[in-house]
């Protein structure tokens, strides 16, 4: 394990643009494996909630599919017209999830906020810890 460790490490230093490529491809299976744990977190902040955790699962789901959707567009539009517009999609999709928050749990303002604020403080940290077991494990099979 470490030989192979030590020589996926030696050929990511002598080819970094390939290693980031192949590292980039695998971000959103990582995403998409930590969405389960993110839907417990769901499911613990809406307990008193008629939804089951499927319920919950299927929300994160879709709206983390409408965020490779929006990725996707903005990346095609900052090719095309050579223009940055990454921070107009993530705004866009930052406005779309508190509605959708708002709708489907259908609670006010201000608990909506409220756990959307720290909803989004839990998937950054679990986007954190999938990065950084990314960028662990890859290097392994790289």
């Amino acid at each position: 394990m470490s030989f192979s460790g030590a020589k996926s490490l030696i050929k990511a230093k002598r080819q970094p643009g390939e290693y980031i490529s192949s590292l980039i491809s695998k971000l959103p299976f990582t995403t998409f494996f930590f969405l389960p744990v993110f839907a417990i977190f769901i499911w613990l902040i809406y307990i008193r909630k008629k939804y089951t955790y499927t319920d919950h699962l299927i929300f994160s789901f879709h709206n983390q599919s409408l965020l490779f959707i929006l990725l996707i567009i903005s990346y095609l539009i900052d090719n095309v017209f050579g223009i940055s517009s990454g921070g107009l999609f993530f705004l866009i999709f930052g406005i779309y999830l508190y509605k959708a928050m708002r709708n489907y749990y259908k609670q006010g303002r201000f608990k909506t906020i409220v756990k959307y604020l720290f909803l989004n403080t839990i998937f950054i940290i679990l986007a954190t810890i999938g990065v950084v077991l990314l960028f662990a494990t890859s290097i392994f099979t790289y």
